[in-house]
């Protein structure tokens, strides 16, 4: 199996975003709520709105997770 490694370059990161925010904004979201917050794919995927809007805290699979200001908005 291949390692993994993080992408460091926010310059790719970056357009990374910009690419996926002009193909969906569903997809950039996801996107940027898994950068920020480190969940699994399966996690992101069962994510309501809900879980989200006006929170600062939310509770995934037994642990509190805390929403940077950035994801809030």
């Amino acid at each position: 199996m291949a390692a993994v490694r993080p992408i460091m370059d926010m310059k790719i990161l970056e357009n990374m975003m910009g690419y996926l925010r002009e193909r969906s904004f569903r997809d950039y979201l996801i996107f940027k709520v898994g950068i920020n917050l480190g969940l699994s794919v399966q996690d992101l995927l069962m994510l309501q709105i809900e879980d989200l809007i006006g929170k600062k805290v939310f509770i995934s699979g037994g642990h509190k997770i805390v929403l940077s200001e950035a994801l809030q908005k």
